[in-house]
């Protein structure tokens, strides 16, 4: 909508507020006494059942969401050093499979676990078939087989984790698995290099959580950043009334959510639902962490503005190839961490609003305005709780409309950025290299990047649905031209 037809729709959206208020009253007027009778009667006559405890999960355990290449994470790990799939699996059986908790139920029960419907709701329920070897496994094992290069290079597994990605899931089995395979090396160095191609769904866990896995299963400690309880002193009385801030705008948030949900001539998204299948994929080359912190130096910006920014232009140059109008911003979710992240396997995070600057004078003031943006995204009042709650409470199917259509479908990208702030092992072996990649065509969001590695071997993944994309060599310039995005701030 033109920019001041927002502005009036915003203000009356924003006077409205109390009529709006009564919508979740309602809801919990109506679901919540629906929902505690449901969890009795679970109790009582499925007590092996666990209720899911999430609203972000219960968005994503409706059958529809748990279609092949809806909401799949893949990530690749690159170890210098030969580990057989044997000890992989040994390991897990010992440092993961046998932790419990007080109450003597498994501590990563969830791996283990399906999702299933009682009375509409979605609850885990351990499959009781569970065999490690159909998770652990070979690329050459188990019940779906993938085809690899042969010989199989460092450079070729951009390709593998594609494929991965999008391979449909046997039913009645948890929705994760580590493909171990072994890879030739293209220089002259004779040492064997391990890698494991991990694959999740992400009803069962976030990419935090993948990490610890690795970290239970190999007994090692990572340092990937998160965020972590304040210890400033006692705040003022000026802090006090800037902490009440945000609450005295929910009004006026709640209008600009609305708006942009509707903000058709603001969207980045693909016009027919039938196209799941159909997107390019690319991984950048790496990049040295330490660029990265000299930009954020230089321009006293925080890290995630400089990844999200490089991101943003790289893909504004992949658009320029089509010599077709583009849009200004597009309506984006940009994946935080939370204080207090579980050391199990969960979703834990926030995920906020935010208008990408595209179209730019230069690459700096993109950046600038990149960073205004996720400020102001952050002192917002933070609307995704309340909106979880009642995904919690809400029959599967309704939940999964209020995720998928009320929360992530007003985004068109949505990025992610989680790097180690060191290198770290494996299994006794240095991780020479990783990167992830995410599908999320559940509900028309026109792309999705992700960033992810180790300090010296940063990479970003991009994977954009072919209606918006004609040319998919356009999409492989991605990785150069987030290395020119890079190298644009640096020099200025």
């Amino acid at each position: 909508m033109p920019v001041n037809s927002e502005k009036i729709a915003i203000v009356l959206l924003t006077c409205a507020f109390p009529l709006i208020l009564v919508v979740p009253i309602t809801i919990c007027t109506i679901f919540l006494p629906i929902w505690l009778l449901i969890l009795a009667l679970a109790k009582v006559f499925h007590p092996e059942l666990e209720y899911v405890s999430n609203g972000f999960e219960a968005g994503l355990s409706h059958e529809k969401s748990l279609e092949p290449n809806v909401f799949n994470i893949a990530s690749y790990h690159v170890l210098d050093g030969y580990l057989s799939l044997h000890i992989i699996r040994q390991m897990a059986l010992e440092n993961v499979f046998s932790l419990k908790k007080d109450n003597g139920q498994l501590l990563f029960r969830r791996l283990k676990s399906t999702i299933t419907f009682f009375l509409g709701y979605s609850f885990w329920k351990v499959n009781k078939t569970f065999d490690i070897s159909d998770h652990i496994r070979g690329c050459d094992s188990g019940s779906i087989n993938m085809k690899l290069p042969n010989p199989c290079f460092e450079v070729d597994l951009s390709d593998v984790m594609r494929n991965l990605v999008v391979l449909p899931w046997k039913k009645a089995m948890p929705r994760w698995e580590i493909l171990v395979l072994h890879i030739d090396r293209s220089s002259s160095n004779s040492r064997p290099q391990t890698v494991l191609l991990g694959r999740w769904h992400h009803s069962i866990m976030d990419g935090y959580s993948y990490l610890h896995l690795l970290e239970t299963i190999f007994q090692e400690q990572f340092d990937f950043p998160t965020a972590t309880p304040s210890n400033s002193p006692r705040p003022t009385f000026r802090e006090y009334f800037q902490k009440l801030l945000p609450i005295l705008r929910i009004p006026i948030d709640l209008a600009e959510s609305i708006c942009d949900g509707f903000n058709i001539h603001n969207r980045f998204l693909p016009k027919e639902r039938n196209s799941r299948k159909s997107y390019y994929a690319c991984i950048s080359e790496p990049i040295d962490d330490a660029v990265v912190h000299k930009i954020r130096k230089k321009y006293d910006v925080g890290y995630g503005t400089v990844v999200v920014a490089i991101c943003s232009g790289a893909l504004k140059r992949v658009y320029d190839l089509e010599a077709q109008p583009f849009l200004d911003t597009i309506p984006s979710q940009v994946v935080f961490p939370v204080v207090g992240h579980p050391k199990v396997v969960a979703n834990h995070f926030d995920f906020r609003p935010v208008r990408l600057p595209l179209k730019s004078k230069s690459s700096v003031n993109r950046l600038l305005e990149t960073e205004a943006q996720i400020k102001r995204a952050k002192r917002r009042f933070l609307l995704s709780p309340i909106i979880l709650f009642h995904a919690i409470i809400m029959p599967a199917f309704l939940s999964d409309i209020l995720i998928n259509c009320g929360v992530l479908a007003r985004s068109s990208f949505v990025i992610s950025v989680f790097v180690a702030q060191k290198s770290f092992s494996l299994g006794g072996c240095k991780v020479l290299d990783s990167a992830a990649m995410f599908t999320h065509t559940r509900c028309l969001v026109g792309g999705t990047c992700l960033c992810h590695g180790t300090p010296s071997r940063m990479r970003m993944s991009l994977m954009i649905n072919k209606q918006l994309i004609s040319s998919e060599e356009a999409v492989l310039k991605f990785s150069q031209f987030v290395r020119e995005e890079a190298d644009a701030l640096l020099e200025t």
